[in-house]
């Protein structure tokens, strides 16, 4: 599949913020302003943080993707009903 300019810009507005907060948590990292999770310890923090903001953009990306394809599309057919991959799988 081939975004339309439109989906390409969002997506690329929401990696380039998505970025953005990875870098700002590596930033608190670094200079010992990122507070734990319990449990863990600061590279774990960071990794669970990082993780957490990429998984996320991959969601809101491949929602907005969802919407922005035509009901009869065959690869958003198999992930709507889950007989093969999911939303943020069809991302382009």
């Amino acid at each position: 599949m081939i975004p339309g300019p439109d989906l390409k810009l969002l997506k690329d507005d929401l990696v380039k913020k998505a970025y953005a907060a990875c870098d700002d948590l590596i930033n608190q990292a670094q200079l010992g302003r990122l507070e734990n999770r319990p449990g863990c310890n600061r590279d774990e923090t960071l990794e669970a943080g990082i993780s957490a903001a990429l998984s996320r953009v991959r969601e809101q990306v491949g929602d907005v993707c969802m919407k922005e394809l035509s009901r009869h599309n065959a690869p958003l057919i198999m992930a709507t009903c889950g007989s093969k991959g999911a939303s943020f799988q069809i991302i382009v």
